[in-house]
């Protein structure tokens, strides 16, 4: 099972990835600010069939979560951000210097150790009090707060990944529910928070990053994302629950992963934007 959870994982990567370069392709050519860009995303299809997608990826991560632990699925998810840099040089005109292609291997690589190290954690389907839901909702709220004071394209990307992380632990709570009592799930998600604070905080989070993408590139954007979506999941999969690190050699190989994919995304992160003019003068 956990193999198969570690298979979706990657499949959650490539497909929310492959919906960024869309997302992005089509925020450059709408020519509008953020508080209209999502109004004016709306009414085009590939934006809206790219965003079908990620819901498509998104229901992958939650049967990850629920087959395989926290701190083996986030570093495969999150090597997806490699596809970010193929897929923005050959096809958004992006451009990146030796150092981001350095950074990409060192996601890949980071991601892959970790995977590795945490392949023998144990699965934990321990639900979350609805006090501590909450809590979280509000955390992710406050950092992503703080996070767009700063406003650009990263600031933007990093305030996204602080809810874009409280979305993947509830969305663990929501496939840890369906796998535990089955379609009653249904009715006990509608009962709780879980899955209202999920929503806010996508919606949230979904308009920040198609933001982000008018002022930063794709790969860029991405790795700002997931370096606060793989940190917070992997937190709380140890602290909130109780997941145990592996001892001896794995721990040592998950940690060293955790730290050698971060340190990639935050090279990634600082990468110069060169903007794409081709596509953002197109109407």
């Amino acid at each position: 099972m956990v193999i198969l959870g570690a298979f979706l994982a990657i499949v959650t990567g490539l497909g929310f990835s492959s919906a960024a370069l869309v997302q992005k392709h089509e925020t450059l050519r709408t020519g509008v600010g953020p508080a209209r860009l999502l109004g004016a995303l709306v009414k085009r299809w590939r934006w809206l069939a790219a965003t079908l997608l990620s819901v498509v990826a998104w229901v992958a991560q939650v049967a990850a979560l629920t087959l395989a632990p926290i701190a083996l699925v986030i570093p495969l998810v999150g090597a997806g951000t490699a596809l970010l840099v193929v897929g923005g040089t050959r096809w958004l005109g992006e451009r990146f210097g030796r150092m981001e292609l350095v950074a990409v291997v060192m996601v890949a690589a980071g991601g892959a150790a970790a995977a590795v190290g945490a392949s023998a954690v144990p699965v934990s389907h321990r639900a979350l009090p609805f006090v501590t839901q909450l809590l979280l909702g509000a955390a992710a709220l406050v950092a992503a707060g703080v996070a767009v004071v700063r406003r650009g394209g990263i600031a933007m990307g990093t305030a996204a990944g602080c809810l874009y992380a409280g979305v993947t632990i509830l969305s663990k709570e929501v496939g840890d529910r369906f796998a535990d009592s089955g379609l009653h799930a249904v009715w006990l998600l509608v009962a709780s928070p879980t899955i209202w604070v999920l929503a806010i905080l996508a919606v949230l989070g979904l308009a920040l990053e198609q933001a982000a993408f008018q002022r930063a590139n794709a790969a860029s954007v991405g790795a700002a994302i997931t370096a606060l979506d793989t940190t917070g999941p992997i937190l709380a999969g140890f602290l909130l629950y109780h997941e145990r690190f592996p001892a001896g050699p794995r721990g040592i190989l998950l940690g060293a992963g955790i730290a050698l994919a971060l340190g990639g995304m935050v090279a990634l992160s600082r990468h110069r934007f060169v903007p794409a003019a081709i596509l953002s003068t197109r109407p």
